[in-house]
């Protein structure tokens, strides 16, 4: 998890939006594409003359009798093994591979294997937005951030009202969506109820389903995930991988994707993307940023060091031109490298009380250095990190990497929890 939060992953706009400020949701789409939701025959509920439905019923419907499947397609390039009332189907759109699995419902589950690996949250957010174009009678029922494993994921439902035949009918569309190494699954369900079952199948989908000839992904030589919640409600989470080179050298991939009911029809997404490569001793040599917010880009920017402590910028935030030339005194450090500072100088040995270090957050300063502090609390492996204008309070593990991270604005609470950390030197 990063300390010195210096993409959107503390985007202060977005959150006072979020939760009651005057700025209106954006509701642009994402330049990936998406699926459209599953045709069904009809909604699961008639609705009365008022337009009311009594949910209790078919919200607890749960499919029985399931079995466990292996399944593979007709060229044997997609295999699966999930619970389900039948044998999987396979079939590709637009060269997206997905999986039709029964579970004795009317409608399948079907999971999509996105081998573009969109952004999880933007992912969710489109498939949203489609289906509230269509269904302008809605609601946000459901939304949660959760792990499977090493496998950061959303599960959500949108109830919707369709009166496109003259009779109000009450469906329910749930939805999954798994970062997973190397792509990104998305499933759906549109029938009302079943949303343990759903759950289940899509867990059992997202630990099996493999496209053969994909390429694998290089697994990173450190892995960390943590949950970002509001008022401890999960609504995202941040990923840090960390890759050595064989020539000694590092790259940092650091990511965030973070999802706000606002309304119960309206749903923000910020996501992230920060790309550190450094040296061997830590220095950072290149820093890639990129950020969009409601699927629209709001960042994008890429820092170089040039000579010394020389550094030259250029690309584009908030729609406007940023380009321009700065230098730093002390080294800008790679997270890893302010990692090893903070241990070595604070948690072992001889310990100081307060440490600050050169950093680059485009948030606080686009064309210049952002220092970073961090103070030692009276409470053990606690600290007080200020970054540019934003200061946390984080506990830290004894190689000084976050296990906690929280702030308050206003009646606001907002806190990442580590959630796994796997090691592969």
């Amino acid at each position: 998890m990063r300390t010195d939060f210096s993409l959107g992953v503390l985007s202060l706009s977005f959150f006072v939006a979020a939760c009651g400020g005057a700025n209106s949701a954006n509701s642009g789409g994402t330049s990936a594409p998406v699926a459209a939701k599953p045709a069904a025959s009809a909604p699961a509920a008639a609705a009365n003359s008022s337009g009311e439905v009594s949910l209790e019923s078919l919200l607890a419907r749960e499919s029985t009798g399931l079995k466990a499947v292996s399944a593979k397609s007709g060229d044997g390039s997609l295999v699966l093994a999930a619970e389900s009332s039948a044998q999987p189907t396979f079939e590709a759109k637009n060269n997206v591979p997905q999986v039709m699995i029964p579970i004795g419902t009317e409608q399948p589950v079907i999971c999509l294997l996105r081998g573009d690996s969109p952004s999880t949250g933007s992912l969710l957010r489109s498939v949203v937005s489609d289906v509230q174009k269509d269904e302008p009678k809605n609601q946000i029922t459901m939304l949660e951030a959760a792990m499977l494993g090493n496998v950061p994921y959303y599960l959500a439902e949108l109830q919707y009202l369709d009166e496109k035949t003259g009779k109000p009918l009450l469906g329910a569309l749930k939805i999954a969506v798994f970062d997973r190494a190397g792509d990104t699954l998305l499933c759906m369900h549109d029938e009302l109820g079943y949303r343990a079952t759903f759950k289940r199948v899509v867990e059992s989908v997202a630990k099996s389903f493999q496209k053969k000839d994909a390429e694998e992904p290089k697994a990173p030589n450190e892995l960390e995930i943590a949950l970002a919640k509001v008022q401890k409600q999960p609504i995202g989470y941040t990923t840090e991988r960390h890759f050595i080179t064989p020539e000694g050298t590092h790259v940092e991939l650091e990511s965030s994707t973070l999802l706000l009911r606002r309304s119960p029809t309206e749903l923000m997404s910020v996501e992230s993307v920060r790309v550190t490569e450094s040296s061997k001793d830590g220095i950072a040599t290149k820093i890639r940023t990129i950020s969009e917010e409601g699927g629209e880009q709001a960042e994008s920017i890429t820092v170089e060091r040039k000579a010394g402590g020389k550094y030259h910028v250029e690309g584009t935030k908030s729609g406007k031109a940023v380009k321009g030339d700065f230098t730093s005194k002390t080294p800008i450090w790679a997270s890893w490298r302010q990692r090893a500072e903070v241990r070595d100088k604070m948690l072992r040995g001889r310990k100081v009380r307060e440490l600050s270090m050169s950093g680059y957050s485009s948030s606080s300063n686009p064309i210049g250095m952002t220092p970073t502090t961090y103070k030692a609390t009276s409470d053990a492996n606690a600290f007080e990190i200020t970054n540019g204008g934003v200061q946390v309070r984080a506990t830290l593990d004894a190689d000084a990497r976050t296990t906690q991270v929280g702030l308050k604005m206003g009646a606001i609470e907002l806190s990442f929890e580590r959630a796994i950390f796997e090691s592969h030197k």
